[in-house]
């Protein structure tokens, strides 16, 4: 039989189609379930143009043996093109990988379900419609199955990938609780199951806690970043670092952690505060991701770190959690609040001036974002270079991740706004170029005005663009702080479900800002509506009065508020040393 199916392979190469079936056919009515004969038949179908016969063929060769990677591979292809009658094939895809998962996990199986998202196009560059569909009838399904078993470092790299490709791709509160509500669970409860096995370990090994304090009694609190960057989450906790150094009397002792990845550039920094860095990737680069976290736990325990917190991203927090960690773990996040577990011990946000707030019934510790290096003045003679590239009466610009800039909402006020501006120009940022904003602007004839620059030092242009457009619905927090701190306007759209840092600068002035100093620019530039955003944005541009007004505003407001990173580091340590103290 052998001989037969190598026969019509030949065939197909050679274009002899109608050959390569008619030698195929009597190996199916005597093997109706022969995978390579039906792949073969699949392959036949495609070529000759009948995708849905196709498709069958693929589907049956996959039923009849789950491991057929080129008929897996095949029928992905199709779906990501065609995205015809994908329900029933994802979940046809998902029920065959999961059978390389169990009874065991075959070695080979994070690369081909790799490659099975390329092929389906699973990437947050698609519409969400058809994420959707993937993530439903295929990702999850795979996720909670390796969760279930205890195949902790695949379901990381599902759960990464899912994060970075679906649940980023809608940059809001509700989708991102509700797409981490599916599976966080169950992540962790696989830790909690894993958490025997790693404290016998730890208790078989005789290791004693070590001492909670140090010399100067004081608590040591450790920070664990799950992978090294220079984003936003970690600027907050450098600067968080570097104000409570500046304390006359420190607070705690702290230690920075990552689990994965080396970036210099943030090595650099906490070395520079004299801050100690464990970067477990670095140190031990074959050990297991899940091992990682066994690691972290043994060292914790031993050097008598009793506090941990997790910085901001919950990738893995399920899992590393559930493994219980250090006696005490707080989650301090720079954005999100809709996500929970029974052993966080304490929430804490970034967002909020208040001491304590309730969400979703937690209770909560506020604070904010703070640095004395909002402002570089060291850009200014490149941005007025770069400016002169850029002629336009008005630059506007909007400085963030391609994924907060994507909803047709948002790109279609962009478009009125220049459309209603024909003197204006449009500059945004991206690790990538989105095609959902290059087909709005292209389909609203404003493309030729709109340039994409890329993954840039926000400072720097920051002082380039002439107002500040804050996206939505998930908004900016360093760059539009940034772009205040240059003495540029900013247009924010304040509704109830939108992530916006506008209710935190609202907050502060209402707190902090003095009684005698007139703060109406600043309001007049928060809108409630899109029209509202989009006339805003018009009004600045052509009133130099209220633009030089809010330009001033916006400068005094960062220096009066956001440049006291003393206060900003004692707040913190307060919650994280009260937090402590209660469990």
């Amino acid at each position: 039989m052998d001989h037969i199916i190598q026969q019509a392979e030949q065939l197909v190469r050679q274009q002899q189609y109608i050959d390569a079936l008619a030698i195929i056919q009597p190996v199916l009515l005597e093997q109706p379930n022969n995978d390579q004969a039906l792949n073969i038949a699949a392959v036949v179908a495609i070529l000759q143009g009948h995708t849905n016969e196709a498709m069958d063929y693929f589907a049956k060769a996959i039923q009849a043996n789950p491991t057929n990677t080129d008929a897996i591979n095949n029928l992905c292809a199709i779906i990501g093109k065609t995205r015809n009658q994908c329900d029933q094939y994802l979940i046809l895809l998902a029920n065959a990988l999961t059978q390389w998962i169990i009874p065991q996990l075959r070695p080979e199986t994070g690369k081909i379900i790799q490659l099975t998202f390329d092929k389906l196009s699973f990437n947050k560059t698609e519409p969400m419609e058809w994420l959707t569909a993937v993530f439903e009838n295929y990702a999850l399904p795979i996720l909670l199955t390796a969760a279930q078993y205890d195949h902790y470092d695949l379901a990381f790299f599902l759960e990464g990938y899912i994060y970075q490709h679906y649940v980023k791709r809608e940059e809001s509160e509700t989708h991102f609780e509700q797409a981490f509500i599916r599976w966080k669970n169950q992540l962790h409860e696989a830790g909690q199951r894993n958490r025997k096995i790693v404290d016998e370990m730890i208790a078989g090994e005789n290791w004693s806690a070590g001492n909670p304090l140090t010399e100067n009694n004081l608590p040591k609190i450790a920070f664990i970043l799950h992978t090294s960057s220079t984003l936003a989450h970690v600027e907050a906790l450098i600067s968080f670092l570097a104000g409570h150094q500046q304390l006359t009397t420190p607070l705690i002792s702290p230690m920075v952690i990552t689990i994965a990845d080396h970036n210099a550039n943030m090595v650099n920094q906490f070395q520079a505060l004299k801050v100690p860095i464990i970067e477990i990737e670095t140190e031990h680069p074959q050990m297991p991701r899940s091992a990682r976290y066994a690691f972290v736990k043994s060292y914790l325990y031993t050097q008598g770190y009793q506090t941990l917190v997790w910085v901001t991203s919950v990738p893995e927090m399920s899992f590393a959690f559930g493994l219980r960690l250090a006696k005490t773990q707080i989650w301090w996040t720079m954005k999100f609040h809709g996500f929970s577990l029974p052993s966080i011990d304490g929430y804490v946000s970034s967002m909020h001036v208040e001491e304590t707030f309730e969400h979703n019934g937690i209770q909560w510790h506020g604070g904010t974002l703070s640095s004395v290096n909002w402002f570089d003045e060291t850009q200014t003679a490149a941005a007025k270079q770069l400016r002169h590239q850029y002629p336009y009466a008005c630059l506007y610009g909007t400085i963030a991740r391609e994924e907060k800039l994507n909803d047709p909402l948002f790109l279609n006020c962009i478009a009125d706004i220049l459309t209603a501006n024909p003197d204006a120009g449009y500059l945004f940022t991206g690790r990538e170029l989105d095609p959902t904003i290059e087909q709005v602007f292209t389909e609203r004839g404003v493309a030729p005005r709109c340039h994409y620059v890329g993954w840039i030092n926000s400072k720097l242009y920051c002082q380039v663009i002439d107002i500040f457009l804050d996206s939505f619905p998930c908004g900016s927090g360093y760059s539009l702080l940034e772009s205040m701190a240059a003495a540029k306007p900013v247009v924010m759209l304040n509704q109830p479900n939108y992530v916006s840092y506008y209710p935190t600068i609202d907050a502060l002035i209402n707190t902090y800002f003095p009684t005698d100093i007139a703060t109406e620019s600043f309001y007049q530039s928060i809108a409630t509506s899109v029209n509202e955003y989009r006339d805003i944005a018009l009004h600045l541009a052509t009133d130099p009065n209220q633009y030089q007004q809010a330009s001033r505003l916006n400068q005094h407001i960062i220096n009066e508020l956001f440049a006291n990173q003393q206060r900003c580091a004692q707040i913190y340590c307060q919650h994280f040393l009260s937090i402590s103290q209660q469990t």
